[in-house]
């Protein structure tokens, strides 16, 4: 009974064909232009909410600078020259964490003397493999304990650029660990550095039984000596620095998740309720049907258990939420595809199986490498704090699971494109008369919104980028919720006594009086029949 209610049944209509009006389709032009006025006000409603009331630091930073330059009163125990070259071990402290300071990364800025004339350039250089011994000491081990020479090393690459290149301003020192901007220094001269970036430590979850950090570095490299003509004269400041989420930031976090899960879920249900209640789910449309699986993920995307993955301290959680993710960007994606494809007339005589194979396949697929290389990552770092993030991380085969995703995502675009030009060439025959334009424009915002989506789910994913504001990472969570509530809106049934039949399907079987061929060519023609006398709104 399942397996026939769920599985098969869903899909035992052609694409075509409909039984039932769209909401967008009943509703007059003032009331179509009040929805998507509601649409941009609800969205806009979320932004002011998330820019008055979010913190506005996302991030906190703790760093510590070992400095020699021009002031030698602001000398530090281990100057730069000594790091580098003679493979002195620096030593930083976190500091204290909770549960609510999420995503932690330890990195190391290297900052080149500024230029002392704009005509001079600084030449560029790399240095790869850059060898690092990174350890992660307990409470009782002090700097001088460490054993160094049975110590592992991992392998980064240091690319310093032209000044001209990656040019910022020059940190002055830090105070008890602040980390003070430039312009934070009376008298400061604003000299100009270039900047070499390494992320030597990342951890997506602090758990309580270590609440403090304690990282000790070493320049593991032996052959130091040959970069003493470039290093002693080129470094200028070395930084390291604990970047990590900010308790308020987290609070607020579970606070707007948890009520647009709350939202989601109503609205889900009422889809639900709303299109059974006219007719059973193996008569629903198709945009109807991938609806309801688009709300489904949208609960998931907005992640129900993120409590969990603040308190639970386990792996399993943050992979979860990277399957949530996932699973709302793949099927955002395929039902662009269906959407797209369905618009196509002659599909209404394709099988089940060529209409929806190829492309369950190809988004599956993607679906399921973006989920193994996270958990590729995740295996790699179980034991490392050292090899926790996805840009240094050295996974084999992880290279070649990059490629795939590449190969495939450029399958769908090229798919999409194919599709879109074909259904525009109809467009220019007149052959989508039994396409209501308002149907049209909603799949053509539609498609605007998938560049959108991938553009922010990756920067959801990957890293919240430092510099990105409260407003920006809520914003992200409002545009997904608010169209997929917009979607279910439009794709909303009618009453069938108020919006009478729609896309009805022919008698197809013969009759007493009729032969079979005869009756499959009357049955096409009533089809031809009901296309072309849709009204076009």
């Amino acid at each position: 009974f399942f397996f026939d209610r769920f599985v098969v049944r869903p899909w035992a209509r052609p694409p075509m064909q409909r039984v039932r009006k769209f909401k967008i389709e009943e509703l007059s032009k003032g009331q179509l232009l009040l929805a998507w006025c509601v649409l941009i006000g609800t969205f806009a409603l979320f932004l002011f909410i998330a820019g008055v009331f979010a913190p506005q630091e996302v991030f906190q930073r703790h760093c510590k600078r070992w400095y020699k330059g021009d002031m030698d009163h602001l000398d530090s125990p281990v100057a730069p020259i000594d790091f580098m070259i003679k493979r002195d071990a620096i030593l930083h402290e976190s500091p204290y964490f909770t549960n609510w300071n999420q995503n932690f990364f330890f990195t190391m800025n290297i900052y080149r003397r500024p230029k002392f004339s704009k005509s001079e350039a600084r030449i560029g250089y790399e240095i790869s493999p850059f060898k690092l011994h990174i350890k992660e000491l307990d409470n009782a081990t002090e700097l001088e304990d460490v054993d160094w020479a049975h110590a592992k090393a991992y392998n980064r690459r240091l690319v310093c650029p032209r000044d001209a290149i990656n040019i910022t301003e020059c940190p002055p020192p830090s105070e008890d660990n602040r980390c003070m901007a430039p312009n934070a220094v009376p008298g400061d001269k604003k000299m100009m550095c270039g900047l070499c970036r390494l992320t030597l430590a990342h951890e997506t979850f602090i758990s309580t039984d270590k609440p403090l950090y304690r990282i000790a570095v070493k320049v593991a490299n032996v052959e130091t000596y040959k970069w003493h003509g470039l290093m002693d004269t080129d470094i200028y400041l070395i930084e390291t620095v604990y970047k990590f989420s900010s308790e308020a930031f987290t609070l607020f976090e579970v606070y707007f998740r948890y009520i647009l899960v709350f939202v989601s879920v109503i609205i889900t249900m009422m889809f639900w309720v709303q299109n059974r209640f006219y007719h059973t789910w193996n008569q629903w449309a198709l945009e109807q049907k991938w609806t309801f699986i688009l709300l489904v993920s949208v609960v998931m995307f907005n992640n129900p258990i993120f409590f969990l993955n603040i308190y639970a301290e386990h792996w399993i959680f943050p992979l979860l939420n990277t399957v949530f993710v996932n699973t709302f960007l793949t099927v955002y994606m395929l039902c662009i595809l269906l959407f797209t494809d369905n618009l196509y007339k002659s599909h209404r005589r394709l099988s089940n199986t060529e209409f929806y194979l190829p492309k369950l396949v190809l988004l599956g697929s993607l679906w399921l490498v973006g989920i193994v290389s996270f958990v590729l990552t995740r295996a790699k770092q179980k034991d490392d704090i050292a090899q926790n993030d996805i840009e240094d991380v050295q996974v084999e085969g992880f290279e070649v699971l990059k490629i795939m995703v590449g190969i495939m995502v450029t399958i769908y675009f090229l798919w999409l494109f194919y599709l879109i030009c074909r259904v525009l060439s109809q467009w220019t025959h007149d052959s989508f008369a039994h396409i209501s334009r308002r149907i049209k424009v909603l799949w053509f915002a539609a498609l605007l919104m998938v560049p959108t989506i991938i553009l922010g789910l990756f920067v959801l994913v990957l890293e919240r980028n430092e510099t990105m504001e409260a407003v920006q990472f809520f914003g992200f969570f409002a545009l997904y919720n608010c169209w997929t509530f917009f979607l279910s809106y439009m794709y909303w049934p009618v009453n069938v006594k108020a919006g009478g039949a729609h896309f009805a399907p022919p008698k197809m079987g013969p009759s007493n009086n009729q032969p079979h061929a005869a009756a499959v060519a009357a049955a096409e023609a009533d089809m031809d029949a009901i296309f072309d006398d849709e009204e076009d709104i």
